[in-house]
């Protein structure tokens, strides 16, 4: 139903007893009768009214209203001046207004005022249900945004810093407890991203195990360490859990500088971080007690350091602690041994504390460990090299083998499929897969409507099962899969990565494959465009050949019978004196005239390859000169240079001119070609004012802030008719029974060849006149 829909008007239930509205109009009929309709179609709503808008302010002084509706034309003042007047002292009162007025002026000059709604008046009385509609979801928003609004006051005043992240980890709100722990300006920090708040090698650690643990768990808590902005690190207490619209809710406080040893040591041994405390010679005076080393803390207090890392580390474990105590800080990764003989690669961030004297007395410092992190970054070094793999790639097909082997190789998601979209059988048809899928389940299926691969290739979306019971459209409920990951290429087909254990598909898991994908179906293009590139070059070249081929035929198979012909007629004229041989003399020379003009027609759709400048005045004198222009008169010349293919331009102004002057007045040409309107015709526009001359003009066509686009010819004749405008540049098209109907057609060609436009309009003298735009003008 819409929210217009007269049919139903639904009650209020939001948790107010009723809606008092205030309704407006110097009709006092018409308020009266509003008011009965409104109460009928809800038994939430009291009305009351007034005619003026200066009792309405007083009615507002003194009465609860949740809601004004106002006329538009009325006395003294109209609906927007009351809406200004509400504004200033009632800023968020829902005010509605209900006109008979329909402008886009008024409604924008509203909006301008800060109206909540528009409505116009209609005939009947359903428009009332309307207006109840509207006046309900008004002021239901209106008592939802204060709601909120009060909320957000709440937390302004909270002691504890309270945080909300969108989807994607950027702050929306921030109370003023949170501005002050981070240091950070409440205005500030919306907008960025959570990783701001972190030192960089804690970043991954919320990456892999707080935020996976928020869905999975139904919420954090725990200690993590910012930076502040001031650079200092502090420990916080910290708790995270989403809103049902996915928003990321953090709690954060500050642990008190007051917190006894034994919490503190509590608190560092919850991190997954090695934070040690060194004297200057090395030796560990303090660590907490990470669970990933294996080794317990009273074990790592009584090694020498060394012993921890990897034996080629050596020399760098003891390079970073000199470093540290000559330059105060040091960064760098080492290989950390675990208990268990693993090797895992750490970043050590440590740094020097001093004595009252200034001389180094600690080194302080936290180990992360970034073996996962350095896991993708070689992943994504390797799909890297795989994209440039996909990029080379001739086929979808061989792209399809490219992405599983990436999939399973290089992100070892062994169980993946790619599916191609196939009109044909409008289903997703499997192209490539990996043998885990086969050892799951055989061949893999063609999946159609119904299914939720469909449901993510129509969709456009990506779609994430740590259950695929759970999903509604399931292609087989038999299956063994229970994780699965659906990524479209983008209208080309769909990725399909399943797994047969619960939840086995972690963030990053979906952000590679997402990356991947993406450059799949980059690379899905661009094969897809150079295949038709290549048909579409196939297809020139076939049109090239038989042009060649036909070219061959006209200017040979008909060209040398046609002089054979004509060389006996010119015999014939000396021993035989008959009308009908200039008859045929005439048809023959028409027939050399058909020739030449297909002949160029063949030639000048070619592409232009190579231009010059070339000086418009000189090449237009030189083609006047080749024209039989009869009394016809060229007026002027626009001084101008254009980069175009000389010869193939000098075409273009000659056919042009021969075009006007054997369609100018009718008492002065003697043939017609190409859709000029004779006079008598339906079509006719008129001739000159002397019918014995004919002026062209050659001149520049410059767009709306003045500069030159183009050219264009221009004449005082009969014109052509606006419906044939179009058809002119037909090949064969002609109004005479003279021309050949190429002569036009040969000028669009070349102009299209040159990468210009073309258009045939009215001339300043009601003639014919050409524009020719996207010219290089110099």
């Amino acid at each position: 139903m819409s929210i217009d829909d007269p049919a139903e008007v639904p009650h209020v239930a939001r948790g107010r007893g009723s809606i008092s509205v205030l309704h407006v109009d110097d009709d006092a009929d018409l308020v009266e009768l509003a008011a009965a309709y409104l109460e009928r179609n809800s038994d939430s709503l009291r009305v009351l009214t007034e005619t003026t808008v200066d009792d309405a302010l007083s009615r507002l002084e003194t009465d609860d209203v949740d809601c004004v509706v106002s006329d538009y034309d009325m006395p003294e003042r109209n609906g927007l001046d009351f809406l200004r007047a509400v504004r200033d002292r009632y800023p968020n009162l829902p005010f509605i207004l209900f006109t008979g007025k329909g402008s886009e002026e008024i409604a924008s000059d509203a909006i301008s005022a800060g109206i909540t709604d528009y409505l116009q008046k209609g005939p009947g009385t359903d428009q009332y249900a309307v207006l109840t509609n509207r006046i309900e979801n008004a002021v239901s928003k209106h008592d939802a945004e204060q709601m909120v609004s009060r909320a957000y006051r709440a937390m302004d005043t909270a002691r504890e810093g309270i945080a909300l992240l969108d989807e994607d980890g950027y702050f929306q709100y921030v109370n003023q407890a949170y501005a002050d722990i981070t240091g950070y300006g409440q205005a500030a920090l919306v907008g960025e991203h959570w990783e701001l708040l972190y030192p960089d090698t804690h970043v991954d650690r919320v990456y892999d195990e707080i935020l996976p643990a928020v869905p999975r768990d139904g919420r954090w808590s725990g200690q993590t360490v910012y930076e502040r902005a001031d650079g200092d690190r502090i420990l916080t207490s910290h708790a995270l859990a989403y809103a049902d619209d996915g928003t990321l809710i953090c709690l954060v406080q500050e642990r008190s500088d007051g917190v006894d040893e034994r919490l503190l040591d509590d608190a560092l041994d919850v991190l997954d971080d090695v934070f040690y405390v060194l004297d200057t010679d090395g030796n560990v005076v303090y660590v907490n007690e990470p669970e990933l080393t294996g080794y317990t803390k009273s074990e790592i207090e009584s090694m020498d350091p060394a012993e921890l890392f990897d034996p080629a580390d050596h020399d760098r474990v003891a390079e970073g602690i000199r470093r540290t105590l000559e330059t105060g800080v040091d960064e760098r990764e080492l290989r950390l041994r675990t208990e268990d003989g693993d090797r895992r690669t750490y970043e050590f961030c440590s740094w020097t504390l001093t004595d009252p004297d200034g001389k180094p007395h600690r080194i302080v410092g936290i180990g992360r460990d970034v073996s996962d992190r350095k896991d993708r970054e070689r992943a994504l070094n390797e799909l890297h090299r795989t994209t440039r793999g996909l990029m080379r790639a001739d086929s979808r097909a061989e792209i399809a083998d490219l992405t599983v082997e990436a999939l399973a190789d290089i992100l070892t998601l062994t169980q993946a499929a790619v599916h191609y979209y196939s009109p044909r059988a409008e289903a997703l048809v499997p192209s490539a897969w990996t043998s885990e899928v086969e050892d799951a389940i055989g061949d893999p299926p063609d999946l159609g409507p119904g299914s939720i691969a469909w449901e993510a290739f129509e969709s456009d979306a990506v779609k994430h099962y740590d259950d695929v019971q759970n999903a509604e459209d399931l292609h087989n409920e038999a299956t063994p899969i229970r994780s699965e990951l659906i990524v479209p290429l983008g209208g080309h087909g769909v990725v399909l990565v399943a797994a047969m254990e619960d939840g086995a598909f972690d963030e990053n898991d979906r952000r590679l494959a997402r990356l991947l994908c993406e450059n799949v179906t980059a690379a899905i293009e661009r094969v897809t465009h150079e295949a038709e590139l290549r048909q579409r070059e196939a297809e020139l070249e076939r049109e090239n050949e038989r042009l060649d081929e036909f070219a061959s035929l006209v200017s040979h198979d008909l060209r040398n019978p046609l002089n054979v012909a004509s060389g006996h007629l010119e015999l014939a004229t000396e021993t035989c004196d008959s009308p009908h041989i200039d008859e045929a003399a005439s048809a023959l020379r028409r027939m050399e005239t058909l020739i030449g003009d297909v002949l160029a027609l063949a030639r000048e759709g070619e592409s232009v390859d190579e231009t010059e400048p070339v000086d418009v005045p000189l090449i237009v004198e030189r083609c006047w000169a080749n024209v039989e222009t009869d009394d016809a008169t060229l007026d002027r010349v626009a001084d101008l240079t254009v980069r175009a293919d000389e010869s193939r331009l000098a075409q273009v102004f000659e056919n042009l001119f021969r075009n006007a002057v054997e369609h100018g007045p009718s008492g002065s040409r003697p043939e017609a070609d190409d859709g000029r309107t004779e006079s008598g015709d339906a079509g006719e526009r008129g001739s000159t004012a002397n019918d014995d001359f004919l002026t062209i003009t050659v001149g520049a066509v410059t767009g709306p802030d003045g500069d030159v686009r183009g050219f264009f010819v221009e004449d005082d004749g009969t014109g052509i008719a606006p419906d044939e405008r179009e058809q002119v540049f037909e090949a064969g098209y002609s109004t005479g029974d003279g021309g050949t109907g190429f002569g036009l057609r040969i000028v669009r060609d070349i102009v299209r060849a040159h990468g210009w436009d073309i258009e045939c309009t009215d001339g300043d003298a009601g003639g014919a006149r050409f524009e020719i735009t996207g010219v290089d003008v110099r």
